[in-house]
């Protein structure tokens, strides 16, 4: 018949698994590719949306357009690989967090809220004697947070979430991350490192 229940649970593989020295080193690498490659999506997406939501921008449509025309045709899975060994990026969190800091989809959102904001606000900062990047930080982020708060929350799942170019980009296993870690216990069944 069905049975629900094993005969003799134990833990045993909890304890395998915590045992195993390099799992808390890839708890400590994705926590530290989650944080980094949040600060720096969230940096360049709000650096690009700003101009590209000024209607007034030279060429601005033109510069739209190159940002669409990343979101339907990418690099391609081997240029991308050469381009990061090029750079000497292999083995490193770089190769997780700078390939991917740019989201052209993230970066139309910012640019429409930013446009959301009444020009009123930046006119009369700019008569007080505010510049640009004085305008940029101390009212457009502040007043921006909701979207910054949801784009956060996307960049962090996409990377908490992300095995597949640590798997391409890192071959030292203090290095890695959680998610190989799981997925070779859990899809290749090979556990021979971790005991």
């Amino acid at each position: 018949g069905l049975r629900l229940l094993p005969n003799s649970p134990t833990l045993s593989a909890y304890e395998t698994l915590f045992e195993y020295k390099l799992l808390w080193n890839a708890y400590t690498n994705t926590i530290i590719r989650c944080v980094l490659g949040v600060l720096i999506s969230l940096l360049v997406t709000a650096l690009a949306a700003f101009p590209l939501s000024k209607r007034w921008l030279p060429f601005g449509g033109m510069l739209t357009n190159y940002f669409l025309i990343t979101m339907l045709f990418g690099g391609g899975l081997i240029p991308t690989y050469l381009l990061v060994k090029d750079l000497n990026m292999l083995n490193t969190i770089w190769a997780l967090v700078v390939p991917g800091a740019v989201s052209a989809y993230n970066v139309f959102i910012v640019r429409n809220f930013f446009r959301s904001i009444p020009d009123a606000l930046e006119e009369s900062a700019m008569l007080d004697g505010a510049s640009w990047f004085t305008i940029w930080t101390f009212i457009i982020l502040p007043l921006s947070k909701p979207v910054l708060a949801t784009i956060s929350l996307w960049v962090l799942v996409g990377h908490w979430n992300a095995w597949f170019d640590a798997m391409i980009y890192i071959q030292n296993p203090y290095r890695t991350v959680v998610q190989v870690i799981l997925r070779k216990i859990a899809i290749e069944h090979d556990t021979t490192d971790v005991v």
